[in-house]
């Protein structure tokens, strides 16, 4: 019937998703239609999943009360990647941090029951090529680099790594990857 001039309450609802916790509805009063509005989330992730959270609106002018579903609020592989928060070994000696995880986390693959694993894979492309095709949010998480040998420190929150060893053969690299959320090993084909 037209666009109200004015906005009495706008609430912003999120459906339950399993991989987030659950997300608290936003709340404005007295909205005018010529304004621009923005608010941030803060969306905390049970596990390092991507996924697609339902979003619903709410609003009331002076005479009726409008329902709408809002475009899902979109968590990517990219949004949960994140560099190493951690100082394990010594302050600002991230490559120490970096060997002292990854020893912990190859020797805990050893145990029955481990949720630690490793893999390895090869892509066709010179470590030149390969450090120029990386994605912004997978930069952001080198460690440490060298002529042969490239290292990548991911955080997955709230409570899981991945770490990279990316190193250089003739025409192709070599990625080993360590991780405790195995989830995480179908990400390397989504940000390299």
């Amino acid at each position: 019937t037209g666009s109200p001039q004015e906005v009495l309450a706008l609430c912003v609802y999120f459906e339950e998703d399993p991989n987030c916790q659950p997300l608290k509805e936003i709340r404005f009063s007295k909205i005018d239609a010529q304004v621009n509005y923005e608010f941030d989330v803060d969306i905390v992730p049970k596990i390092p999943l991507s996924t697609r959270i339902v979003t619903r609106c709410e609003f009331v002018d002076d005479n009726q009360t409008f329902r709408c579903q809002l475009a899902d609020t979109a968590i990517s592989t990219e949004d949960l990647i994140m560099p190493l928060p951690i100082e394990i070994v010594s302050t600002g000696d991230r490559e120490k941090d970096f060997h002292t995880l990854w020893d912990w986390m190859e020797e805990d693959t050893k145990k029955d029951g481990s949720s630690c694993v490793e893999s390895v894979t090869t892509v066709q492309k010179s470590l030149e090529d390969f450090l120029s095709s990386v994605r912004p949010c997978l930069k952001c998480c080198q460690i440490s680099a060298s002529a042969k040998c490239v290292k990548y420190g991911i955080f997955l929150p709230p409570s899981y790594h991945l770490l990279m060893k990316v190193t250089s053969q003739r025409d192709y690299v070599v990625v080993r990857l360590m991780t405790d959320f195995y989830q995480s090993l179908l990400y390397i084909r989504e940000v390299v």
